[in-house]
C-alpha cells in the first residue's frame, strides 16, 4: 500500500509540476513577445539599436506590403513568424509559426527551444501570404495546463459557441488583418480527409466545405462558397 501511495503521489506531483513549467514557460514568452511589440511601438529615435533582420525564409511574395507591424516585429524573436490566432473565451492567443514540416513545432517552442507543449503552427503546405483554399493550424491539447489548444474543448460547449462574439475568431498575417466566421465545429476520430490545403476543382472544394458542414455539432447557418477561404 505504502509503495502504491508513493508510485500515485509520484505521478499526481509529475503531473502538476509538469503543467505549472508549461504554463510558466508560455508566460515568460508572452512577456517577450509583449515586450518586443510594445518596442516597436516607440518612436524611432526612441528604439533601441536592434541588428536589422533579414526577410523571412518563406515570404514568396517580395512585392506583398507587411501591413501588420507588431507581427513583423516578432521576426526578431522567431523568423517562422507567419500569423496571430485569437480565439474569445479561450487561452487562444498567440503567435503563429510555419516552417517546412509539421514535426518541428510538435516539441519546440516560439524561442524554438526543447517544449513538449509545442507551439500553434500553421500546416507547412500552406500558403502564408496569399492564403489557401483551407489553412490549417496544428496546436497540442494541453487539457491539463490550458496552454496551446488545451482550452479549445469550450468550443464544443452550447454556452461558448451560441455567443455571436465567440463566433468571430481573429487570425491575422503579416499582410492581411482578418476575421474569420465559424460554420463548423466538430470532432473527429482520426482520419486526415480534413487535411487538405488546396482543391483541384470548385466541385471538390464545394464538396470537402459540405462535408464539414454536415459534420458540424451546430448548424450556424453560415453561407461558404468555392472563392471563399477556411480556417482549420
Amino acid at each position: 500500500i505504502i509503495i502504491a501511495l508513493i508510485f500515485v503521489s509520484s505521478i499526481v506531483f509529475y503531473v502538476f509540476y509538469s503543467n505549472y513549467t508549461s504554463m510558466q514557460k508560455v508566460e515568460d514568452i508572452q512577456k517577450d513577445i509583449s515586450k518586443v511589440i510594445a518596442e516597436n511601438k516607440q518612436p524611432e529615435k526612441e528604439k533601441p539599436d536592434k541588428e536589422i533582420q533579414e526577410e523571412p525564409e518563406n515570404t514568396e511574395d517580395k512585392d506583398k506590403l507587411e501591413i501588420n507591424k507588431d507581427l513583423e516585429s516578432l521576426l526578431e524573436i522567431n523568423k517562422d513568424t507567419v500569423g496571430w490566432l485569437k480565439v474569445n473565451n479561450t487561452n487562444v492567443d498567440y503567435p503563429v509559426v510555419q516552417t517546412d514540416d509539421n514535426d518541428y513545432y510538435l516539441t519546440k517552442n516560439f524561442k524554438k527551444e526543447n517544449d513538449n507543449s509545442g507551439w500553434i503552427f500553421m500546416d507547412y503546405r500552406a500558403d502564408a501570404v496569399n492564403l489557401s483554399q483551407n489553412t490549417i493550424i496544428f496546436g497540442h491539447n494541453m487539457y491539463y495546463s490550458g496552454v496551446m489548444f488545451g482550452t479549445l474543448y469550450k468550443a464544443k460547449q452550447s454556452n461558448w459557441y451560441t455567443n455571436p462574439d465567440n463566433q468571430i475568431i481573429e487570425f491575422n498575417t503579416l499582410y492581411k488583418n482578418m476575421k474569420w466566421k465559424i460554420f463548423s465545429i466538430y470532432t473527429i476520430d482520426v482520419t486526415s480527409d480534413y487535411l487538405y490545403t488546396t482543391f483541384n476543382t470548385e466541385e471538390e472544394y464545394s464538396e470537402f466545405i459540405d462535408m464539414l458542414k454536415n459534420r458540424s455539432i451546430n448548424d450556424f447557418n453560415v453561407e461558404v462558397g468555392s472563392s471563399d477561404r477556411i480556417l482549420t
